[in-house]
């Protein structure tokens, strides 16, 4: 038992590694999220009407987008999970779900960085530097 404990020592260390960096960075994670820290701190940022205006019309197409694509997601999951609790096997629809799911990842990806780089060209040097430290804190 003794001759154990190192060994464990270091399998339970190195586990609690790796599931605090999983933690930090999944698949279904977005790259970045500046439009909910953003809105979260307007007062902060003290936007111009102009500004103002320009977030808003990147946040509630973003949001109408996403909350699509999200529904869209969740049905085909849904798909896909109900295929692989069938008994029978289904490879063709499951990988036309897969398919189906990572065009839909990417879509999300597209979404993430197009409002990133929007962001961007709303808001000063000096703004967006600050959104990125409130972002990464």
């Amino acid at each position: 038992m003794l001759k154990i404990m190192p060994v464990l020592s270091v399998v339970l260390f190195l586990s609690l590694t790796f599931s605090a960096q999983a933690k930090d960075f999944t698949p279904a994670d977005p790259v970045v999220k500046l439009m909910p820290v953003l809105m979260d701190n307007l007062n902060l940022f003290e936007l111009t009407p102009e500004q103002m205006q320009q977030v808003r019309s990147i946040s509630r197409k973003s949001f109408a987008d996403l909350e699509y694509l999200n529904a869209e997601y969740h049905l085909v999951k849904t798909e896909l999970r109900d295929l692989l609790f069938d008994p029978k096997p289904h490879p063709a629809a499951e990988q036309k779900l897969i398919e189906s799911l990572a065009k839909m990842e990417a879509k999300r990806l597209v979404l993430t960085v197009d409002c990133a780089e929007g962001l961007k060209a709303i808001l000063s040097p000096e703004q967006f530097a600050e959104l990125i430290e409130l972002a990464t804190f």
